[in-house]
Protein backbone atom coordinates (compact mmCIF):
# COMPACT_ATOMS: atom_id res chain seq x y z
CA UNK A 1 0.00 0.00 0.00
CA UNK A 2 2.78 2.44 0.87
CA UNK A 3 4.48 1.69 -2.43
CA UNK A 4 1.34 2.79 -4.32
CA UNK A 5 1.19 6.08 -2.39
CA UNK A 6 4.90 6.58 -2.91
CA UNK A 7 4.71 6.06 -6.66
CA UNK A 8 1.60 8.23 -6.83
CA UNK A 9 3.52 11.03 -5.09
CA UNK A 10 6.21 10.67 -7.73
CA UNK A 11 3.58 10.76 -10.44
CA UNK A 12 2.05 13.95 -9.01
CA UNK A 13 5.50 15.50 -8.72
CA UNK A 14 6.20 14.65 -12.37
CA UNK A 15 2.88 16.16 -13.48
CA UNK A 16 3.54 19.32 -11.48
CA UNK A 17 7.08 19.55 -12.83
CA UNK A 18 5.77 19.19 -16.39
CA UNK A 19 3.19 21.90 -15.80
CA UNK A 20 5.84 24.22 -14.31
CA UNK A 21 8.15 23.73 -17.29
CA UNK A 22 5.59 23.96 -20.10
CA UNK A 23 3.69 26.91 -18.65
CA UNK A 24 6.85 28.86 -17.88
CA UNK A 25 7.94 28.42 -21.49
CA UNK A 26 4.54 29.41 -22.90
CA UNK A 27 4.16 32.37 -20.54
CA UNK A 28 7.42 33.98 -21.64
CA UNK A 29 6.67 33.71 -25.38
CA UNK A 30 4.19 36.50 -26.04
CA UNK A 31 4.89 36.89 -29.76
CA UNK A 32 2.72 34.02 -30.97
CA UNK A 33 -0.07 31.73 -29.87
CA UNK A 34 1.14 28.68 -27.95
CA UNK A 35 1.37 25.44 -29.89
CA UNK A 36 -1.87 23.47 -29.67
CA UNK A 37 0.15 20.36 -28.84
CA UNK A 38 1.60 22.03 -25.73
CA UNK A 39 -1.82 23.25 -24.63
CA UNK A 40 -3.13 19.72 -25.14
CA UNK A 41 -0.36 18.39 -22.89
CA UNK A 42 -1.27 20.96 -20.23
CA UNK A 43 -4.90 19.91 -20.50
CA UNK A 44 -3.94 16.24 -20.05
CA UNK A 45 -1.81 17.03 -16.99
CA UNK A 46 -4.63 19.05 -15.44
CA UNK A 47 -7.11 16.27 -16.18
CA UNK A 48 -4.80 13.77 -14.43
CA UNK A 49 -4.65 16.00 -11.37
CA UNK A 50 -8.41 16.59 -11.42
CA UNK A 51 -9.04 12.82 -11.57
CA UNK A 52 -7.03 12.18 -8.41
CA UNK A 53 -9.01 11.06 -5.38
CA UNK A 54 -10.78 13.86 -3.47
CA UNK A 55 -8.80 13.03 -0.33
CA UNK A 56 -5.53 13.21 -2.21
CA UNK A 57 -6.49 16.49 -3.85
CA UNK A 58 -7.50 18.01 -0.53
CA UNK A 59 -4.17 17.06 1.02
CA UNK A 60 -2.12 18.31 -1.97
CA UNK A 61 -4.12 21.43 -2.95
CA UNK A 62 -2.13 23.86 -0.80
CA UNK A 63 1.14 22.56 -2.19
CA UNK A 64 -0.12 22.75 -5.78
CA UNK A 65 -1.30 26.35 -5.40
CA UNK A 66 2.11 27.38 -4.02
CA UNK A 67 3.87 26.19 -7.20
CA UNK A 68 4.48 28.57 -10.10
CA UNK A 69 2.27 26.84 -12.66
CA UNK A 70 -1.15 27.89 -11.28
CA UNK A 71 -0.26 31.60 -11.63
CA UNK A 72 1.38 30.98 -15.01
CA UNK A 73 -1.75 29.15 -16.16
CA UNK A 74 -3.91 32.15 -15.22
CA UNK A 75 -1.61 34.42 -17.26
CA UNK A 76 -1.70 32.11 -20.30
CA UNK A 77 -5.47 31.63 -20.11
CA UNK A 78 -6.05 35.35 -19.69
CA UNK A 79 -4.01 36.04 -22.82
CA UNK A 80 -5.88 33.39 -24.78
CA UNK A 81 -9.30 34.62 -23.63
CA UNK A 82 -8.40 38.20 -24.56
CA UNK A 83 -7.06 37.36 -28.03
CA UNK A 84 -9.39 38.63 -30.74
CA UNK A 85 -10.33 36.18 -33.48
CA UNK A 86 -8.65 33.23 -31.80
CA UNK A 87 -9.20 29.84 -33.51
CA UNK A 88 -11.94 27.67 -32.00
CA UNK A 89 -9.54 24.92 -30.89
CA UNK A 90 -7.77 27.40 -28.59
CA UNK A 91 -11.10 28.47 -27.12
CA UNK A 92 -12.10 24.85 -26.48
CA UNK A 93 -8.79 24.03 -24.79
CA UNK A 94 -8.93 27.21 -22.71
CA UNK A 95 -12.29 26.30 -21.19
CA UNK A 96 -11.28 22.69 -20.62
CA UNK A 97 -8.01 23.74 -18.93
CA UNK A 98 -9.90 26.26 -16.78
CA UNK A 99 -12.37 23.60 -15.73
CA UNK A 100 -9.73 21.03 -14.78
CA UNK A 101 -7.63 23.66 -12.97
CA UNK A 102 -10.62 24.77 -10.92
CA UNK A 103 -11.34 21.15 -10.01
CA UNK A 104 -7.82 20.38 -8.83
CA UNK A 105 -6.89 23.75 -7.30
CA UNK A 106 -10.22 24.88 -5.86
CA UNK A 107 -11.02 28.42 -4.76
CA UNK A 108 -7.41 29.20 -3.91
CA UNK A 109 -6.54 29.26 -7.60
CA UNK A 110 -8.75 32.29 -8.23
CA UNK A 111 -8.63 33.93 -4.82
CA UNK A 112 -5.38 35.72 -5.64
CA UNK A 113 -6.65 37.12 -8.96
CA UNK A 114 -10.19 38.45 -8.75
CA UNK A 115 -9.81 40.14 -12.14
CA UNK A 116 -9.32 36.72 -13.72
CA UNK A 117 -12.27 35.36 -11.70
CA UNK A 118 -14.51 38.06 -13.20
CA UNK A 119 -13.21 37.39 -16.70
CA UNK A 120 -13.63 33.62 -16.47
CA UNK A 121 -17.09 33.84 -14.87
CA UNK A 122 -18.35 36.23 -17.54
CA UNK A 123 -16.84 34.39 -20.47
CA UNK A 124 -17.92 30.93 -19.36
CA UNK A 125 -21.46 32.18 -18.90
CA UNK A 126 -21.45 33.59 -22.43
CA UNK A 127 -19.83 30.44 -23.79
CA UNK A 128 -22.57 28.34 -22.22
CA UNK A 129 -25.18 30.40 -24.06
CA UNK A 130 -23.32 29.96 -27.36
CA UNK A 131 -23.03 26.19 -26.82
CA UNK A 132 -26.75 25.86 -26.08
CA UNK A 133 -27.80 28.15 -28.93
CA UNK A 134 -27.98 25.23 -31.35
CA UNK A 135 -29.20 22.22 -29.34
CA UNK A 136 -28.64 19.75 -32.18
CA UNK A 137 -24.95 20.71 -32.39
CA UNK A 138 -24.07 20.72 -28.69
CA UNK A 139 -20.45 19.80 -27.98
CA UNK A 140 -20.78 17.67 -24.84
CA UNK A 141 -17.17 18.22 -23.67
CA UNK A 142 -17.58 21.99 -23.89
CA UNK A 143 -20.99 21.84 -22.21
CA UNK A 144 -19.55 19.83 -19.34
CA UNK A 145 -16.58 22.19 -18.96
CA UNK A 146 -18.78 25.29 -18.85
CA UNK A 147 -21.38 23.76 -16.53
CA UNK A 148 -18.68 22.56 -14.14
CA UNK A 149 -17.14 26.03 -14.18
CA UNK A 150 -20.53 27.55 -13.35
CA UNK A 151 -20.91 25.05 -10.52
CA UNK A 152 -17.42 25.99 -9.33
CA UNK A 153 -18.32 29.70 -9.28
CA UNK A 154 -21.44 28.99 -7.25
CA UNK A 155 -19.29 26.96 -4.87
CA UNK A 156 -16.87 29.89 -4.53
CA UNK A 157 -19.73 32.10 -3.41
CA UNK A 158 -21.32 29.52 -1.12
CA UNK A 159 -18.10 28.38 0.53
CA UNK A 160 -15.97 31.50 0.74
CA UNK A 161 -18.14 34.54 0.10
CA UNK A 162 -16.06 36.62 2.54
CA UNK A 163 -13.10 36.81 0.12
CA UNK A 164 -15.36 38.08 -2.65
CA UNK A 165 -16.27 41.75 -2.56
CA UNK A 166 -19.80 42.81 -3.44
CA UNK A 167 -18.92 43.37 -7.11
CA UNK A 168 -17.28 39.96 -7.50
CA UNK A 169 -20.12 38.28 -5.62
CA UNK A 170 -22.80 39.82 -7.82
CA UNK A 171 -20.87 39.16 -11.04
CA UNK A 172 -20.04 35.59 -10.15
CA UNK A 173 -23.35 34.47 -8.73
CA UNK A 174 -25.90 36.53 -10.64
CA UNK A 175 -24.45 36.57 -14.12
CA UNK A 176 -27.62 35.26 -15.75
Amino acid sequence: MEEEGYSNDWFLDDVNSSLNTILDMIKTDTQQLPQLELLGQIRQCLECLACSSPEEMASQRTRFVSLSWPADLRVVLQRLFRTFGIPEEYVRLSYEMSNFASQCLGNDWLRSDLKFLKLLASLSSGRLRVILDEPDKVDIDQLIACLQLQEFFIGCVEDDAEWLGDDEYVLTFFQY
